[in-house]
């Protein structure tokens, strides 16, 4: 989620004629409760992201190039999403193991619907069902369908120019074929930096196993967003994992921008 300063008092294409904000779903993990407005095209995308983990007596080394979130506003307040993972690498040597695989990753399709704030108010609020499919070689994919769904919530305009946003999210997946339903849930906050157009954001995301899983995985993530101009956003952050079982470090870097 962009937490953008004023993002939420923004005004709709065609209700004065004024646009409205860019508002996206990075570079934080927490989703935005904002849509793409009607006949827009927005794409949030990494130009890459590399993950290293040491546990176990295992090192592992991911990549993964140009994942990206393409979205078109289908009514004011909904949007259509398709999620895509082009390609993606995973090295792990050590322990006795060394394996390396890499391919395209899983695909989702995902809805979002605003049930309020999209254009003014001090909260919004929104629902996004989202379906996985299994495309992709094995090791990057569920062997089934599978999916869940996201409740984002944002706050602007609190003291001090903070924004807040917190998410929950049900996901049902497959997992090296094993079934597991797991409890995600994140809360982000951003405040500008030396300027409006350059803004910070901390964040906590748990993910709690309701099924299937054996243990709870904590991130903290930090990072920034620079507005290059209305319609396109730099980004750059690091997902830093605080339980043992968490991937040690994710570094990434991106770009999103709308038509």
């Amino acid at each position: 989620m962009s937490l953008l300063g004023g993002s939420a008092a923004g005004t709709a294409q065609g209700e004065t004629g004024e646009e409205r904000p860019l508002n996206t779903d990075r570079p934080d993990v927490t989703e935005s409760p904002y849509t793409v407005a009607a006949g827009h095209f927005q794409v949030e995308l990494s130009f890459v992201e590399y993950t290293r983990d040491n546990a176990h007596g295992a090192h592992t080394v991911g990549r993964s190039v140009l994942p990206a979130n393409l979205k078109i506003g289908l009514r004011e307040n909904l949007d259509l999403q398709l999620v895509l993972s082009p390609y993606q690498s995973v090295r792990t040597h050590g322990a006795g193991v060394s394996t390396r695989s890499s391919g395209l990753g899983a695909t989702e399709v995902r809805a979002k619907l605003n049930l309020w704030g999209n254009d003014g108010g001090r909260t919004a609020f929104g629902v996004m069902p989202f379906v996985r499919f299994p495309t992709g070689p094995e090791g990057f994919r569920d062997r089934h369908l599978s999916g869940g769904l996201i409740l984002p919530l944002a706050v602007q305009d609190l003291p001090g120019g903070f924004g807040l946003g917190a998410m929950a999210e049900l996901d049902v997946s497959r997992e090296a074929g094993a079934s597991g339903v797991s409890f995600i849930h994140s809360v982000t906050c951003g405040h500008d930096l030396f300027s409006d157009k350059l803004r910070g954001y901390v964040e906590y995301v748990g993910a709690a196993p309701l099924q299937g899983g054996s243990t709870y995985l904590a991130f903290f993530d930090t990072g920034a967003t620079y507005a290059v101009s209305s319609g396109v956003q730099l980004d750059a952050g690091i997902n830093i994992g605080l339980s043992r079982e968490a991937e040690d470090f994710t570094l990434f870097a991106g770009v999103s921008f709308r038509r």
